[in-house]
């Protein structure tokens, strides 16, 4: 065994290490969980969008059309000069969820990218406190509107 993973090269590592990380996830049904939470930062925007594309592929059936929608609406939030933030929930190193708060105007503001990875739904314990009470809303934002699908 150790002769075969010697020779694998740093990507391959990368994945098989993500893959276990995964699988005992899995395994233990949230007893192994530390999650942390996060702003966000670099190379986050392209993950959000390609997590929400396949996983609303995958669960409802939206296709390229829900992609673009994604697209932007995060692009437009990185140019923004109105307040916001996403925030991202990791387990270890892994990306196991997003929402946001996106302002619309200076008075408004909308939850948005919200996810959870399927394998994270109804898990409670590992959670930190903050993640309960997020400060979502910026100080001269005095509406948040959540989105109805």
């Amino acid at each position: 065994m150790a002769s075969i993973l010697g020779e694998l090269p740093e990507k391959d590592w990368l994945r098989l290490v993500s893959s276990m990380r995964s699988i005992r996830s899995i395994l233990s049904k949230g007893e192994d969980k530390n999650i942390t939470i996060r702003t966000h930062r670099i190379g986050d925007l392209g993950y959000i969008t390609y997590r929400h594309a396949v996983l609303y592929q995958e669960e409802y059936g939206l296709g390229p059309v829900f992609e673009e929608y994604l697209l932007e609406g995060l692009l437009a939030f990185s140019r923004s000069e109105q307040p916001g933030t996403i925030w991202i929930a990791e387990d270890g190193d892994q990306i196991v969820g997003s929402i946001a708060i996106a302002g619309i105007d200076s008075e408004t503001a909308q939850l948005r990218w919200f996810l959870i990875e399927p394998e994270y739904r109804g898990i409670q314990e590992g959670l930190p406190v903050d993640l309960q009470r997020p400060p979502c809303r910026p100080p001269s934002v005095q509406r948040v509107r959540v989105p109805h699908h």
